[in-house]
């Protein structure tokens, strides 16, 4: 980024080479990256789902994705949707729920429609990771 300064005349700088005098000064910055997704809610058991209402999905990177895992065994057949995207677990313990291309920050509702005669978790995570 370049920023441009110019240096006003008045008062006693008038009529001197100061006065008409422009400088000019290179500026960068460098942002860390941050990335995370946290649940803003508690997990509750909704009929036949596994609701957490609030999960919190921060990333100023360009490229990462947003993984679920639970216990191994598991929610076989269940589906997940969260921020607009709906997978289908198979039973492995982990499931990426996005991919995504592009900085956000948002806070979407994570639901597990559980699946017949599909055994519950003893616990579930998120995880984010860069792609």
């Amino acid at each position: 980024m370049r920023i441009g300064v110019a240096l006003a005349a008045g008062g006693a700088l008038a009529g001197t080479p100061l006065a008409a005098a422009r400088v000019s000064f290179d500026f960068s910055v460098v942002v860390p990256e941050v990335c995370f997704v946290r649940a803003l809610a508690p997990a509750t058991l909704e009929g036949n789902a596994i609701v957490i209402s609030q999960v919190q999905e921060l990333c100023n990177r360009s490229g990462y994705r947003v993984a679920l895992e639970y216990t191994p065994g598991t929610l076989e057949g269940a589906t997940a949707s969260f921020a607009g995207n709906q997978v289908t677990l198979d039973g492995s313990g982990r499931v990426d729920l996005l991919a995504s291309s592009y900085a956000v920050n948002r806070t979407s509702p994570l639901i597990i429609d559980l699946a017949d005669g599909a055994a519950l978790p003893t616990g579930i995570s998120l995880q984010i990771d860069p792609l």
